[in-house]
């Protein structure tokens, strides 16, 4: 079974990303076709350019860095909750962006007024069903190449 990492990338105080998050976890799993990981990128707090080499080299010296890069040689395939940010990983990271995506707009409407929990209907559930069959099916092509050695270019 190919693992999927739901990332929350949301951090800052008062986000709503992370309600967001826990909705779609719920649709990963009950999707059942990946292992699922939750990486909240808050829990993680992950210093930003504190390594001496470039981290295209793989020669890390903090352990905080090495935890991380683990995570994500955990993975076949991300998904990363982005709602207050609204924007997707770019290509320039080696990651095959999606077309078929889950779009809440005002998703801030979506929280419910007594529990605060997320829930923005039946048509982004199966707007998120539809995203995961693509993206397993996309993930496991691109299996192969994931599981060879990584090539290293060093400019």
């Amino acid at each position: 079974m190919l693992t999927l990492h739901v990332v929350t990338a949301s951090t800052r105080d008062g986000r709503k990303g992370r309600g967001v998050a826990e909705w779609f976890l719920t649709q990963a799993r009950a999707h059942g076709k990946f292992a699922i990981e939750d990486v909240d990128l808050a829990a993680i707090n992950l210093p930003m350019f504190d390594e001496p080499r470039h981290p295209r080299l793989g020669q890390y010296e903090h352990e905080h860095t090495k935890r991380w890069s683990a995570i994500v040689d955990r993975a076949d395939a991300f998904v990363f909750v982005t709602p207050e940010y609204n924007y997707s990983a770019p290509p320039s990271l080696k990651m095959m962006p999606m077309f078929e995506s889950v779009t809440i707009p005002f998703f801030a409407q979506h929280f419910t007024a007594d529990t605060g929990a997320f829930d923005p209907g039946e048509i982004q559930a199966k707007a998120a069903l539809v995203m995961l069959d693509e993206l397993l099916k996309w993930a496991n092509a691109l299996k192969p190449l994931r599981d060879a050695s990584p090539a290293t270019i060093a400019i």
